[in-house]
C-alpha cells in the first residue's frame, strides 16, 4: 500500500511542478489527472464486473459519470481538505526521467484500456 501511495505522491508532484510556473492554481491539474487515471482503472474493473454478471451495458455511461464524480470528490478531499498536498510538497520528492515517461503511459493506458475492453467485449461476446 505504501508503494501505491508513494506512486500517487510522485505523480502529484510531477504534474504540480509542470503547472507551478504557468498557473496561479497548479494544484487542480494533478488532482484532475490523478482522478482520470483512477477512474479509468475503476471503470476497467466495473466493465469486467458488468460482463461477468451479465449486466446490461446501457448503465455504463451514467455509472462512469457517477464514478468520476465520486473519485474527484475523494481526491479533492484528500489533497485539499486533509492537506495532503502540503505534506507531499514538503517531502521534496525527486522525479526521474523514467518516472515522467511512466506517468504518461499510466495515464494513457488508464484512459484507453476501458475503451478497448468495451470494444473487445462488444465484438467478440
Amino acid at each position: 500500500m505504501k508503494s501505491i501511495i508513494n506512486f500517487y505522491d510522485q505523480l502529484f508532484t510531477y504534474f504540480y511542478n509542470l503547472k507551478k510556473n504557468s498557473d496561479d492554481t497548479p494544484e487542480y491539474f494533478p488532482i484532475i489527472i490523478i482522478t482520470v487515471g483512477q477512474t479509468g482503472n475503476l471503470l476497467l474493473l466495473a466493465i469486467l464486473l458488468f460482463h461477468i454478471l451479465r449486466i446490461d451495458f446501457a448503465f455504463l455511461p451514467n455509472f462512469f459519470l457517477f464514478l468520476g464524480v465520486v473519485v474527484l470528490v475523494f481526491n479533492w478531499y484528500v489533497y485539499k481538505f486533509k492537506e495532503r498536498m502540503e505534506i507531499i510538497l514538503q517531502r521534496g520528492l525527486r522525479i526521474t526521467f523514467g518516472f515522467k515517461i511512466f506517468s504518461y503511459f499510466y495515464i494513457l493506458i488508464s484512459f484507453v484500456s476501458p475503451l478497448f475492453l468495451i470494444h473487445f467485449l462488444k465484438e467478440f461476446f
